[in-house]
């Protein structure tokens, strides 16, 4: 790798400046124990930080695994092979487009919000709470430590954005896998093989596929096995992807919950309208998308792949020998449970743990406010 050296030192620095960044933000955090608004204005961000760090590292980690995965998207079993496949694979195109714009969007705006926090309130505040060994009320340590924190939460915007897309982009590849394989099942009549690759028919194939049943016969097996083939491998992929994310997906779902509790806590004290409120506003909503992404695109992989073994039905199984019969129904027991990314080994990157999120998110809230208002009522 040309530059090797210069890349390992600016991995090295730069996680060096983010695990600095953490400690800093953990000093404050059990300084202020006993304050509970202090300890929720710390918590968002750090928790936030942190799991961008866990999932860096992970990918970082996996590199190995990662490079030979995105090679083999290469493979012809998973390029189109019709119209309809084209036709999918730039739908799918085009939302990643859209869905990348729209995270870079409330990212960059949560970053301003960030940075403009002390040209607005015309005074020497840090971006967020931490533990510094100088005072960093007077310059030249203001302009330190506000450089400091103003890099850290640029380049944890910037990992935010890259990790999510790239590893959202995976999860789309996964279903997009599955519609392709339900399109062919759907239409497995409409191919061939031809160098272990499913290719549309011709006028001369449709022809003799229509005079010769023998021949029908030979051909939809030879479909149905790379069909299987096709499967499996889209199996595999899934099971790499998790592999790869399993760990920090659970620790982003663990902390996600503490996370959007403490940033919802923030917005119920600080003024409606303020640029303090639009920060904790945009904050949540990326934190929000961040979790939603990840359990859309896995419930999406398990409705999809379940379409796969609806579309096995589709296939001309009456017309065809026992042979093939034997080897769809083979497939079926395979294909009857759809494909699910666990989170951590216990629970399905869907829907329902989205759900599951908000509601612990919102049961943390309001016992923190009952807290609160427990500890305002005895000061009074």
């Amino acid at each position: 790798m040309k530059h090797k050296k210069l890349y390992n030192f600016y991995t090295i620095f730069c996680t060096s400046v983010w695990v600095t960044f953490i400690l800093s933000q953990l000093v404050y955090m059990f300084s202020s124990f006993s304050n509970m608004d202090e300890m929720t204005s710390i918590i968002y961000v750090a928790g936030t930080v942190t799991i961008d760090l866990v999932k860096m590292l992970a990918i970082y980690s996996n590199m190995d695994r990662i490079k030979p995965l995105l090679n083999d998207l290469n493979n012809p079993l998973f390029q189109p092979k019709c119209k309809e496949h084209v036709e999918l694979a730039l739908a799918v195109k085009k939302f990643h487009s859209r869905l990348f714009y729209f995270c870079l969007y409330f990212g960059v705006q949560t970053y301003i919000c960030f940075s403009a926090i002390p040209f607005i309130l015309e005074e020497n505040v840090t971006l967020t709470q931490g533990w510094f060994p100088i005072d960093w009320t007077y310059s030249p340590n203001y302009e330190i430590v506000y450089a400091f924190q103003n890099i850290v939460i640029l380049w944890n915007t910037l990992i935010f954005l890259n990790l999510d897309t790239f590893t959202s982009g995976l999860l789309m590849q996964v279903g997009l896998q599955c519609d392709f394989l339900s399109t062919t099942f759907n239409k497995i009549d409409a191919f061939h093989v031809s160098s272990g690759v499913l290719i549309e028919n011709g006028e001369q194939m449709a022809l003799s596929l229509k005079d010769n049943h023998e021949f029908f016969n030979r051909v939809m097996t030879e479909n149905l096995i790379v069909c299987v083939k096709h499967y499996r491998k889209i199996r595999r992929l899934a099971t790499e992807i998790e592999d790869i994310h399993h760990i920090s997906v659970f620790i982003l779902f663990l902390g996600g919950a503490i996370i959007i509790c403490a940033d919802l806590f923030q917005l119920s004290i600080v003024q409606t309208g303020g640029v303090e409120f639009v920060l904790f506003v945009s904050f949540l909503m990326c934190m929000l998308m961040e979790q939603f992404m990840y359990c859309w695109f896995g419930n999406e992989i398990i409705f999809k792949s379940d379409n796969i073994f609806a579309a096995s039905y589709n296939t001309p199984w009456l017309d065809c020998d026992l042979k093939f019969r034997k080897i769809l129904l083979n497939f079926m027991t395979q294909s009857i449970d759809p494909i699910g990314l666990k989170a951590g080994g216990l629970f399905t990157m869907s829907i329902k743990a989205f759900v599951s999120v908000l509601k612990s998110a919102y049961s943390y809230f309001t016992l923190l406010q009952r807290i609160q208002e427990k500890e305002c009522s005895e000061l009074n």
